[in-house]
């Protein structure tokens, strides 16, 4: 067995010091784009995310901050290339003076309302749901589940809801969105089996819905019904506890 010269350990320690420096703008890069894809809206590198003063800093000082501003423009460009490819598109400022505050939650921000607050629950007239921000059609009153869930739940959905793919989709769901204005509806589970003699039971799939993001348009042509509770206790449960779907289940935020 050949013996091996190791380095001398100031050697080492020089060496470990010189990969440390070029990776550091690496990782200031990669925590940059991190933070951008958090929060597309802001401009540049917040402050918190300066690189430290020291040796090194020339390469940390142009290098990483260069870095994020590219992400957050990145992201900028990004978000801007999804809202153009839709039908409808606006600014998120637009989307709050429309909406009110729950349905902007919902649609606009991927929340969840508060279990059981949507009377469209109670719901059992014929009829179609459709979009709360752009009035687009997306779920038939022939598909609606009695899952027993503190949710809508329906067995399947018209071509304007669009299922984000995911390899996890079994444990975690796959994110639903109207394929119009891209606004937030909630999530596909598969477990649609689970519920005998129902439309989920016949395709297998469970679409999951917010009340709060719907808008029910009945068949005999009456007023239709908005999905949000306009109750005033329930407006404030919603404001005080505020809940999201997270990792496939539901969270308080």
């Amino acid at each position: 067995m050949t013996d091996v010269a190791w380095p001398s350990r100031p050697l080492r320690r020089r060496r470990m010091r010189l990969a440390l420096g070029l990776a550091s703008p690496a990782l200031w890069g990669t925590a940059c784009w991190a933070w951008a894809d958090r929060c597309c809206a802001a401009p540049a590198c917040p402050a918190s995310a300066a690189p430290p003063a020291g040796r090194g800093a020339l390469l940390r000082g142009t290098i990483a901050p260069a870095a994020c501003a590219a992400a957050a423009d990145a992201a900028l460009a990004q978000g801007g290339e999804e809202c153009r490819r839709r039908a409808v598109c606006k600014s998120e400022a637009e989307w709050a003076r429309t909406l009110s505050p729950q349905q902007f939650f919902v649609l606009r921000s991927a929340g969840t309302e508060a279990p059981r607050s949507s009377p469209l629950l109670r719901e059992r007239r014929q009829g179609r749901y459709r979009c709360a921000g752009c009035a687009a059609f997306l779920f038939e009153s022939s598909s609606k589940v009695a899952s027993q869930s503190p949710w809508l739940s329906f067995g399947s959905a018209l071509p304007t809801v669009e299922v984000e793919g995911s390899w996890f989709e079994a444990v975690t769901g796959a994110k639903l969105r109207c394929a119009r204005c891209g606004g937030h509806l909630g999530e596909r589970f598969l477990d649609g089996a689970s519920f005998a003699g129902t439309p989920a039971a016949r395709t297998g799939r469970r679409y999951c819905v917010n009340g709060a993001a719907l808008v029910f348009v009945p068949a005999d042509g009456l007023e239709p019904v908005a999905g949000q509770n306009p109750a005033a206790d329930s407006v404030e449960y919603w404001e005080k506890y505020p809940w999201r779907m997270i990792d496939g289940g539901l969270r308080p935020i």
